[in-house]
């Protein structure tokens, strides 16, 4: 609560011909130039709980200058209301999807599985830590200190199995949608996250397929833009190649500029 009250303290933002400027900031002060040609894609943030209270927020993706440290390579606008998240959306020209839907994608069960490993690797390795210092950790001796390893186990275990539970329902949750002008990219259980990136931004491109996803035909897509990368994670290969023909036709075949 403090570091975001430090952070967005005073925070204004002000409409400038075709530009926002956004200021804010009490230690040090902040002043942003929001211009729509250097929007390269943009995630708007809510959850039921945040719903109730009409409060929503928005992050703006923007062409970075790697040698300027003090620019901003992206942009958080907290606590909007709908009305005013809309208003910020159309004055900027963003988040106006073609109507023209192609086809959308899941990932696979293995993400949860992967997302799963990599916890169950540093809770083994930080109880095997806790159980080499439990002794000196603890001033319990015998059956005392037994007792407290049984509770602990028992809380790392149900932590581990409220993290499942989560990670199956964002994957349920999750979801990539391509259009004939952007991909859209749905995800989040406590909160929501929207992603829409225009196709016209995108850079380049990669499939990425590890030689244990080989049989499976499963992949990974890789999105890079001026503003920052995207990684889709573990889903179908032959669904994401044709992502990657499809936004190189739209990119070799018309003549849209992403500035």
């Amino acid at each position: 609560l403090v570091i975001g009250l430090f952070q967005h303290f005073g925070y204004v933002i002000t409409k400038n011909k075709n530009q926002l400027i956004i200021k804010y900031g009490l230690i040090q002060k902040f002043q942003i130039i929001a211009k729509p040609s250097r929007i390269q894609y943009f995630t708007s943030f809510t959850s039921k709980l945040m719903r109730w209270f009409n409060v929503y927020s928005l992050q703006l993706a923007l062409i970075g200058d790697p040698s300027d440290k003090k620019q901003k390579s992206s942009i958080k606008i907290p606590a909007l209301s709908l009305s005013n998240l809309q208003n910020i959306k159309q004055y900027l020209g963003i988040g106006n999807t073609s109507e023209t839907f192609y086809f959308s994608l899941n990932p696979n069960f293995r993400y949860v599985i992967q997302n799963m490993l990599v916890l169950t690797l540093i809770i083994v390795a930080a109880f095997m830590n806790f159980s080499f210092l439990g002794d000196k950790l603890f001033i319990f001796e015998g059956d005392l200190l037994e007792n407290k390893r049984i509770y602990i186990i028992i809380a790392i275990v149900m932590f581990w199995l409220f993290i499942l539970v989560i990670q199956i329902l964002n994957l349920k949750k999750y979801n990539i949608q391509l259009f004939a002008d952007s991909i859209v990219i749905t995800q989040g259980v406590l909160q929501t996250r929207t992603t829409v990136l225009p196709i016209k931004n995108i850079q380049s491109l990669k499939i990425k397929q590890a030689w244990w996803h080989q049989n499976s035909n499963l992949a990974t897509l890789e999105l890079n833009t001026a503003g920052g990368k995207i990684v889709l994670p573990i889903a179908n290969q032959e669904l994401y190649t044709k992502i990657l023909n499809f936004v190189l036709f739209e990119i070799e075949s018309k003549n849209k500029s992403w500035i």
